[in-house]
């Protein structure tokens, strides 16, 4: 997924007599790629411009603009959160195996599955911009989270009906 973050610096006390702002030539690829781990930089554009003043029309301010061009990388999300979330549903399953008598230990795995589930969940989000909709995150620990709920009453039922049945019967 390509994305686009075009940012704007200037000064809206000075005007361009007073200050003029200039790119310097650094290499921001060397110098970024530790802080955006999520993110891949394509290619940027920078520029400079001298803007009229909305207040004072005779005067312009110095506006430096950078366009960078971005890719999230997906293997970030899936080593930290899509595989991990998998893998403990996939362990949830191992109460399906457990002793019906043993209810103890089946409803520790369950809630230990719902608190790291949780975890999980909030942990990656607070890397994450605040937005006010949804996000696919939220949306795949909700499917998984129902997930798995489905399949212990499956297999919950599934287990009651197979040991109330009589031997004979099978």
């Amino acid at each position: 997924m390509l994305q686009a973050c075009p940012i704007e610096i200037g000064s809206l006390g000075y005007f361009s007599n007073d200050v003029v702002y200039n790119w310097n030539d650094v290499e921001l690829d060397s110098k970024m790629g530790n802080m955006l781990s999520q993110y891949k930089i394509l290619g940027l554009f920078k520029s400079e411009h001298n803007f009229s003043d909305y207040r004072q029309v005779h005067r312009n301010i110095s506006v430096l603009k950078v366009y960078f061009k971005l890719q999230r990388q997906q293997g970030y999300f899936v080593l930290q959160f899509y595989t991990p979330c998998t893998l403990l549903v996939v362990m949830s399953w191992v109460s399906f195996w457990i002793n019906k008598e043993a209810s103890p230990a089946r409803v520790a795995l369950g809630i230990m599955t719902v608190l790291s589930m949780s975890t999980l969940g909030f942990g990656l989000r607070n890397d994450l911009p605040k937005v006010s909709h949804p996000t696919a995150l939220d949306i795949y620990i909700l499917w998984m989270e129902k997930m798995r709920m489905f399949t212990a009453g499956l297999m919950g039922a599934r287990r009651d009906t197979v040991q109330a049945r009589p031997l004979w019967s099978l």
